[in-house]
């Protein structure tokens, strides 16, 4: 239940925003999604870092266990937090993280790795340092 300004409390533009937001099942599940993904992103280039300078791991292997961890981290938090009302049976989870993982494959590598690789052809100077 949304909390409403008592009668004598004046509601504001943003009170009317995030009431609207609230009563929104869709938005708020895609707000979830966009902080997720963006929290994931945070993810990727920390564990990218740690794993490239910190590891000296080869540049290539660090953006795949960057990914990967990214991937599971973001299963993790939409299972758990955005995709709640979906059931969470502790069975479905396999099933889930492989269709999950099967629909960023493309996005993920794909792009991340491929845009990486262009990045590094066109400017080695700056991306091989």
């Amino acid at each position: 239940m949304t909390e409403q300004p008592s009668s004598g409390d004046q509601i504001t533009p943003l009170d009317r925003i995030l009431a609207k937001i609230r009563s929104n099942r869709g938005m708020v599940r895609f707000i979830k999604f966009g902080l997720v993904g963006s929290l994931g992103v945070v993810v990727n280039l920390g564990v990218y870092t740690i794993f490239f300078q910190v590891l000296e791991f080869q540049d290539f292997l660090a953006r795949m266990i960057a990914i990967e961890i990214s991937i599971l981290h973001n299963f993790t938090w939409n299972f758990s937090w955005t995709w709640r009302d979906r059931g969470r049976q502790i069975s479905s989870i396999p099933a889930r993280l492989l269709r999950y993982h099967g629909s960023t494959l493309i996005s993920s590598y794909g792009v991340t790795l491929g845009i990486g690789w262009i990045l590094m052809k066109i400017l080695p100077d700056i991306f091989m340092a």
